[in-house]
């Protein structure tokens, strides 16, 4: 029974073996055995039997549920597998694909994986990426490795990174490999891009990198070869060059070739040092900036080499510039020291010579002081004209202005001016003429003669004994003009090369001593230089040997003159003629002065009467317009800056329907810019204030015809004073001539002694008030970076100004225009300067205020010894005195009916407008300012036929007056006039821009005054 006893068999395979073992067992004994103990242990054999069966069935269940539950992980292992974000591929050992993902299918680019199974990998990579595979198949251990591949697919080039795994088995001597890949495809193309970015910016940037192994170049940057162009590899030019050092040039300053180091060892052994290296390949020489390092992998020496030659080259010129302009500075330097003992030279013999003839009584002796302090004068201005002509050279403002003229003129005045010198150093002076030469050609008389003035100057100064000479002769002919050479030898102590190479530099002499001996600016030749330059001349030449004489030689181009140009010349000679012998033809026409300041219209208005010509006056450029509209003129005199509408601008108007009237600039300013400006807008000449007669009479006789029937006029250019009037109050005055100009003040008033004084003690009255600010300028320079501070000294400036000017204080109206020019028009050299004029003004101001203050009580004592008494000096021009005289106010008619307004913030100003419009008939309205004057239009649309403005004032200025006045359209619109003590053109455009009619300049002069009134109400 114990062998029937059943076993529980663990696994199925056991449970079958075991059953067949039992029937193999039993089975005599079933077949042979028919007991019921053998049918017993057959039905236990079955039971057995029925037991391993049951057993079988529930291993098998157990299998399918395990099997299952295999199949679900493949699937999702397989899922994972194929959704992997990177290839992989399975190979076996040599090479053929045996698995392979959707990943890996689409970077091979194939559509389906039966044509990758059973592939071999090598035929989608390059050679190279093949080799790397094959070899990591091959080795003998298991290890990860990992490489940049290129794979190749249908002529499609991408870049992979690829990791493959390797793993051994002894048993059955296979193995099984794992291949990943990455598209780095985009990746590669982004550093490719960079780097040839970063080779564009090395090669644009004049960069050349060298990579050296043992001194050999190995490799190189694009920018080589651009520099290198006879090579167009490395191993060209390493087979030429055993090393680049042979191309190192040893200058001072740059790298030197050290015999115990190689050339990149010194770059690495001292990285801080900055190392210049200077290359001659081929001739061609570039200057390198050079740094080294070393690579840690490779252990090659990498170098970097800038080109620097230009900004070499520039520091070398710079260094140059430097070089010459610290030569420049010293010579500077010396120039000035020169000018110091040149300027106070001939100051000294001013100011000396002044104070010897104060106290000299013999008139033959203050004459010859006379003579020398003139002398002395003309020195000192002509040292200041060189400086102020250099000065123009260096802003790029010289000018050339080209007249007709008469060219043996020029001689003549040469003469005239060196014969006397040269007889005095007994020197042979000749001048020669080419007969060729023309008597008449255009260009700028002026600057030939100042050039020639120069160099002939020179010649006499430096030459001791023998001759000075001239020759004029005609080099060449050109079209419309004559090429003339001008050249003057001399004798005199002549030059040496090394002279004659410093001649022509600003503020240098060849030599200190010259300057010493002989004095002098250095400036004369650089000038004359630049001038003939601007004459479209040649340049200066020179021959010259140490103590045998110079020859200076220049051309100059000369045009033709038109056979009218040539009769103007001949005519403008006639009237030299007739003005050198003070006796005029009287001038036929009818003349429109246009002109705002009343002080210039009288002084303007009775030299053109005394010339015989009838006259018109216009206040502004728009009234002009107007009057040229109403009737017909010979010739315009017109002032340039006046309010409503300037003179250039009224200028530009009348041309565009009278082209052919001559006119005739009127200016306080006497720049050739000036005049040139004047010729732009369609003047015909230009005249600067204040006017002279003869000149005045000269310019109007070029265009005017002369009546030589008449008796000529005999030319009077005193101021028409009375010596048995003002004698007494003159001789009170002696000491303060500097500061008042007692003299011109009194006629400014037609002799009013009693108006003048109280105009004096006005001016006291205004210096302890308004003017007191003055005081205290000197120690205030923030004046001049302050713009409010500006505009109200600007104010108070003007108001000074108009009151000195009528009161005839001349040095401080001088101090006033000099100040407002430089510090306020941009002529001053920076704040040291300003702060200088700034000094200057105050202590003129302070200076007048005194001399005034100590000279009204002198006058009040003579006054009251004549029984004046200050009652009748009174504001109100009910006493007229001497001022009743009307026949200053020739032609002017009746306009005592005219309702005139004055706005004037000054009182002395005030009254010496009031009293010169009583003179007319005319009591005016008195407004302190715009704002005042204003009020009373509003009060009164109709009230005023005319207002004087003047247009600087508190409270309300004249231009913001005009402007509301203009924009009212129920007022009945007045004539405006402006006053002001400047003409400046900015103030002029100012006043046309807000409709103003005309300008007067103060003081007003009483004929001025009575023209435009007459322009516009006679």
């Amino acid at each position: 029974m114990d062998a029937f006893k059943p076993i529980k068999p663990k696994k199925l395979d056991d449970l079958r073996k075991h059953a067949v073992a039992l029937l193999n067992e039993h089975q005599d004994l079933v077949l042979n055995d028919s007991s019921d103990q053998a049918h017993l242990s057959l039905q236990n054999v079955i039971e057995q039997m029925r037991i391993y069966e049951a057993e079988l069935e529930i291993q098998n269940n157990e299998l399918i549920a395990l099997h299952e539950k295999l199949s679900h992980s493949q699937r999702k292992l397989q899922q994972v597998f194929e959704q992997m974000p990177v290839a992989v591929v399975l190979l076996d050992e040599r090479g053929v694909i045996q698995l392979i993902n959707n990943e890996g299918l689409a970077l091979f680019g194939i559509q389906n994986n039966h044509l990758a199974l059973k592939h071999s990998i090598y035929r989608f990579f390059d050679a190279n990426s093949a080799a790397w595979i094959a070899s990591v198949l091959m080795a003998d251990k298991e290890a990860v490795f990992d490489s940049r591949l290129t794979l190749k697919t249908f002529d499609v080039e991408k870049y992979v990174a690829g990791m493959l795994m390797t793993r051994h088995f002894k048993e059955s001597g296979l193995s099984q490999n794992i291949l990943t890949l990455v598209d780095i495809s985009d990746e590669q193309k982004r550093l490719e891009l960079e780097n040839n970015m970063v080779r564009d910016i090395l090669e644009s940037q004049n960069h050349i990198i060298l990579v050296l192994d043992t001194n050999q170049i190995v490799e190189v940057s694009g920018g080589f070869f651009k520099y290198f162009r006879s090579h167009t590899s490395i191993g060209s030019f390493n087979q030429d060059y055993r090393s680049i050092e042979e191309l190192f040039v040893d200058d001072p300053g740059y790298f030197k070739v050290n015999q115990d180091l190689k050339w990149f060892e010194v770059l690495l052994r001292y990285p801080n040092r900055v190392h210049k290296i200077k290359l001659n390949y081929q001739g061609r020489i570039t200057i390198f900036s050079a740094t080294a390092v070393k690579s840690v992998k490779t252990d090659r020496v990498i170098v970097s080499l800038i080109d620097i030659t230009e900004s070499e080259n520039i520091h070398r010129q710079l260094m140059e510039q430097i070089e010459l302009a610290q030569q420049a500075n010293a010579a500077k330097s010396m120039f000035l020291a020169n000018m110091s003992h040149e300027i106070r030279t001939p100051l000294n013999g001013i100011i000396g010579l002044s104070e010897l003839g104060l106290q000299e009584s013999s008139p033959y002796d203050l004459k010859t002081y006379l003579k020398k302090i003139s002398l002395s004068g003309r020195l000192l201005l002509g040292i200041l004209n060189d400086i102020l002509d250099f000065s123009k050279i260096e802003a790029g403002k010289l000018e050339i202005v080209a007249k007709p003229f008469h060219f043996p003129d020029v001689i003549t005045h040469l003469r005239d001016i060196f014969s006397a010198a040269a007889s005095e150093k007994q020197l042979d002076f000749d001048l020669y003429v080419d007969n060729k030469i023309k008597q008449y050609y255009l260009g700028d008389e002026l600057r030939i003669n100042q050039v020639l003035i120069n160099i002939i100057g020179n010649a006499i100064k430096f030459t001791k004994q023998g001759h000075v000479k001239l020759h004029v002769l005609l080099e060449s002919v050109a079209e419309g003009a004559d090429h003339i050479r001008f050249i003057v030898c001399d004798t005199g102590i002549g030059m040496s090369k090394t002279d004659l190479a410093q001649l022509f530099q600003s503020f240098s002499q060849v030599d200190n001593s010259i300057t010493r001996e002989f004095g002098g600016t250095g400036l004369g030749l650089v000038i004359s230089q630049n001038l003939v330059y601007a004459m479209n001349g040649s340049r200066i030449e020179v021959t010259s040997k140490k103590t045998q004489g110079s020859e200076f030689s220049f051309v100059v181009p000369l045009l033709y003159c038109t056979d009218e140009q040539i009769a103007d010349i001949e005519r403008e000679r006639s009237i030299d003629q007739q003005i050198l012998q003070s006796s005029f033809h009287p001038l036929m026409g009818h003349v429109l002065l246009v002109e705002d300041n009343q002080i210039n219209q009288e002084v303007a208005q009775k030299k053109l009467l005394s010339f015989g010509l009838t006259v018109s006056i216009a206040e502004h450029g728009q009234q002009a317009i107007q009057r040229v509209a109403e009737q017909k003129f010979d010739l315009i005199l017109m002032d340039v800056q006046m309010p409503v509408m300037g003179g250039y601008e009224a200028t530009r108007h009348i041309r565009q329907t009278h082209k052919d009237i001559p006119i005739i600039a009127l200016t306080a300013a006497a720049m050739i810019e000036d005049k040139n400006k004047a010729l732009e807008v369609g003047m015909n000449d230009h005249l600067s204030k204040p006017l002279v007669t003869r000149d005045l009479y000269k310019q109007l006789a070029r265009f005017l015809p002369q009546n030589e029937e008449a008796e000529p006029i005999i030319a009077d250019t005193s101021l028409d004073f009375s010596p048995a009037l003002i004698n007494q109050y003159y001789e009170l005055s002696e000491d303060y001539v500097p500061w008042i100009n007692v003299r011109a003040g009194l006629h400014r008033v037609n002799q009013d002694y009693a108006l003048y004084f109280n105009l004096l003690e006005q001016f006291l009255s205004q210096c302890d008030q308004e003017f007191k600010a003055l005081e205290s300028l000197a120690a205030d320079e923030s004046i001049f970076a302050d713009e409010q501070g500006q505009n109200q000294l600007k104010s108070l400036l003007h108001t000074l100004f108009g009151v000195a000017s009528n009161l005839s204080l001349e040095a401080l109206v001088k101090e006033i225009n000099q100040f407002t020019l430089s510090c306020f028009k941009g002529d001053c050299q920076g704040r040291e300067s300003c702060g200088q004029l700034t000094q200057a003004l105050v202590s003129c101001y302070l200076s007048t205020r005194d001399a005034v203050r100590s000279l009204v009580p002198k006058w009040a004592s003579a006054m009251k010894d004549r029984e004046v008494t200050l009652g009748e000096i009174s504001s109100d021009e009910s006493q007229t005195g001497p001022l009743t005289n009307k026949t200053a106010m020739t032609e002017t008619e009746d306009l005592g009916h005219l309702k005139v307004l004055l706005v004037e913030d000054n009182k002395v100003n005030q009254i010496v407008v009031k009293k010169q419009l009583k003179l007319l008939g005319i009591s005016p309205t008195i407004a302190n300012n715009g704002l005042e004057a204003v009020a009373l239009l509003e009060k009164n649309a109709s009230a005023y036929d005319l207002i004087f403005m003047d247009l600087i004032m508190p409270e309300m200025g004249g231009i913001e007056a005009t402007r509301w006045i203009r924009q009212q359209a129920h007022i009945q619109q007045p004539i405006i006039i402006a006053l002001t003590g400047a003409e400046q053109n900015e103030d002029k455009q100012a006043c046309w821009q807000v409709g103003m009619n005309g300008f007067l300049l103060k003081p007003l002069d009483n004929k001025k005054l009575a023209q435009i009134l007459n322009a516009y109400f006679g």
